[in-house]
């Protein structure tokens, strides 16, 4: 058998001479934090980097959201006049919620649009018109919001985060 592994014996041998013995290195447990930290970190600053991420996401989700909100109540408030709701859902809200005037700033875009539908005298669909002013007598007012908002994550990539709603304006 020594002949087959003489490493086997040799390394037995250096452990002897060392006075480290097999059944004393299995009952050693000296170190095994410290191993199972250093396998660990990495995991767990992967994990808070992520969850970074994912929370900086979710607050440009909120923000484009809320920014919708504004420039439908804008709508419902200002009617025709684009400008006026444009800039009340730019506005943070601010003029929405005077109670708290330190509203968070809004970094995401709005794009208000309106455009026409107009309809024949039986109710159907006659043109669409997206222009200034209808070009018919019978017509619809609808706007198109468009809300779009970004994120850098920390490892560069950007997310673009938006959408797009269409409003029937009476």
């Amino acid at each position: 058998m020594r002949a087959l592994f003489p490493h086997i014996s040799r390394a037995r041998a250096l452990f002897v001479s060392l006075g480290i013995s097999a059944r004393r290195l299995r009952d050693d447990r000296n170190g095994i934090a410290a191993v199972e930290f250093g396998l660990l970190v990495p995991v767990l600053a992967l994990a808070f980097v992520l969850m970074l991420d994912i929370a900086q996401g979710i607050a440009a989700k909120y923000d484009t959201e809320r920014k919708m909100r504004l420039a439908i109540e804008g709508i419902i408030r200002y009617g025709d006049d684009t400008a006026k709701v444009q800039a009340f859902a730019n506005n943070s809200g601010n003029e929405a919620f005077p109670s708290s005037p330190d509203a968070p700033v809004n970094n995401s875009t709005l794009v208000v649009d309106p455009y026409y539908i107009c309809r024949n005298v039986d109710g159907t669909f006659a043109t669409f018109a997206p222009s200034e002013s209808p070009s018919c007598t019978n017509y619809e007012t609808w706007y198109e919001l468009t809300t779009a908002g970004t994120v850098t994550g920390m490892f560069g990539k950007t997310f673009n985060i938006g959408a797009t709603v269409h409003i029937f304006s009476e």
